[in-house]
């Protein structure tokens, strides 16, 4: 079974880093961004079953 691909963007590298170990840990393909657009380059090349942003 393929693993579910999750875009996650955050300008908190922090956070980010800890949103990255703890769903990879789960089994996810984890792509994370600092900025939207990283983000934006990354959906372009790649398709994604879910996004997590951060919107403040």
């Amino acid at each position: 079974m393929e693993q579910e691909r999750i875009l996650v963007v955050d300008d908190d590298e922090g956070l980010l880093h800890l949103l990255r170990m703890r769903l990879s840990a789960l089994g996810l393909s984890v792509t994370p961004c600092t900025c939207s657009r990283d983000a934006l380059m990354a959906a372009r090349q790649e398709t994604f079953d879910i996004a997590i942003t951060d919107l403040r």
